[in-house]
């Protein structure tokens, strides 16, 4: 992929807490694609980042508890989206959740 490929969020939450943990310290674009009620102030960013390029990648993350599946979400958007790779969070040496990183291949126009 890309070293530019953006990180999608579609809500506020999580999104705040992967910008802040993820998308800023790696310098990575966030683009919201999502309702104006959904994505709160993330959907003003989009003037900062862009929007996804037809035929380029991104990132889609989601947490085990808060579980949305990319594919109901940008399944129209993506022709490709890879089974995700799949990080567990340890809380006390006991797993407290996982993360699912998904690779989204190729936008559509």
């Amino acid at each position: 992929m890309d070293e530019r490929a953006p990180l999608l969020i579609h809500k506020w939450f999580p999104g705040g807490h992967l910008y802040f943990y993820v998308a800023y310290p790696l310098k990575m674009r966030l683009i919201g694609l999502g309702s104006l009620n959904d994505l709160h102030k993330f959907h003003w960013l989009k003037a900062k980042y862009g929007k996804v390029e037809s035929g380029s990648d991104a990132y889609y993350i989601t947490p085990s508890n808060n579980f949305q599946d990319p594919a109901e979400i940008y399944q129209n958007l993506f022709s490709t989206i890879d089974k995700p790779v799949v990080i567990r969070q340890l809380r006390g040496g006991k797993v407290a959740r996982y993360w699912f990183v998904y690779r989204l291949r190729c936008a559509g126009s």
